[in-house]
């Protein structure tokens, strides 16, 4: 069976769990426009109620997410990563 790594996150908001290794999952998707057809780029993410317990080699239930803290996590990778980019004016956008 192959392992999984679980990379280490500077995020103190991030989710997760390094003594059980905890794989959480979610799928998401980017659209682009509103109904009204007008630009409004948003993401939806669909999170797992399950997680994934790599030491253990199963699942495990978690019938509560804290929005807050998934919101902020979000936010922090999502800077994180248009941070590394060097864009131009990031810093008085960000």
């Amino acid at each position: 069976m192959k392992k999984l790594f679980i990379k280490k996150s500077k995020c103190p908001y991030s989710y997760k769990n390094d003594r059980n290794k905890i794989v959480f999952g979610s799928v998401l998707t980017l659209h682009t426009f509103g109904r009204d057809l007008k630009w409004n780029p948003h993401i939806h993410r669909l999170v797992c109620e399950e997680a994934f317990d790599t030491k253990k080699n199963k699942m495990k239930n978690y019938s509560f997410i804290s929005y807050e803290k998934l919101r902020k996590t979000w936010m922090y990778q999502v800077l994180d990563l248009f941070s590394k980019q060097k864009l131009k004016h990031f810093h008085y956008l960000k």
